[in-house]
């Protein structure tokens, strides 16, 4: 599975505070692989409700079977706390193309933490020429051979 997915971060709601002064600074990291990550922009005092409305673009490889995406409640002073994380297979995202989906995020005992919005879109590469091949060849009738060598039907 190649391609660009598209992600959106939209909100969450209900974050469980993690200070214990103060509102909540959250932000969402994403994670294909150890060179593909990505993050929102951090709300200071945003609370337990964030709005990001953010986009993202991740160049898929074949060897990625999901996205890891955790909530994080940034700390002036020391290692920012984890809110959440919830893991989204790309198998999901390829079947439906598009996802708006409310994902729940959970601690590490399995805890619902809150909810997180994310708009998903899947483009996989190859998909529009395939389709513009299909649409030429029933349009012409014809499944004679392309410039590139190509053919666009089982006949020769």
């Amino acid at each position: 599975m190649r391609g660009k997915l598209y992600v959106t971060v939209a909100e969450a709601k209900g974050l469980t505070d993690t200070d214990t002064f103060g509102k909540n600074d959250p932000y969402v990291h994403m994670r294909l692989d150890e060179n593909m990550q990505q993050q929102t922009t951090m709300l200071k005092n945003a609370g337990n409700n964030p709005m990001w409305n953010e986009k993202f673009t991740f160049e898929i490889k074949d060897e990625h079977t999901a996205m890891e995406v955790k909530v994080f409640d940034h700390d002036s002073y020391g290692k920012d706390d984890m809110i959440g994380s919830t893991q989204i297979p790309l198998t999901e995202v390829k079947a439906c193309q598009n996802t708006d989906k409310i994902y729940t995020i959970t601690n590490d005992a399995g805890e619902d933490q809150g909810k997180l919005h994310l708009i998903l879109t899947f483009d996989e590469y190859g998909a529009v020429r395939e389709g513009f091949s299909y649409l030429k060849e029933k349009l012409t009738g014809s499944g004679k051979k392309e410039k590139d060598g190509s053919s666009s039907s089982d006949e020769e």
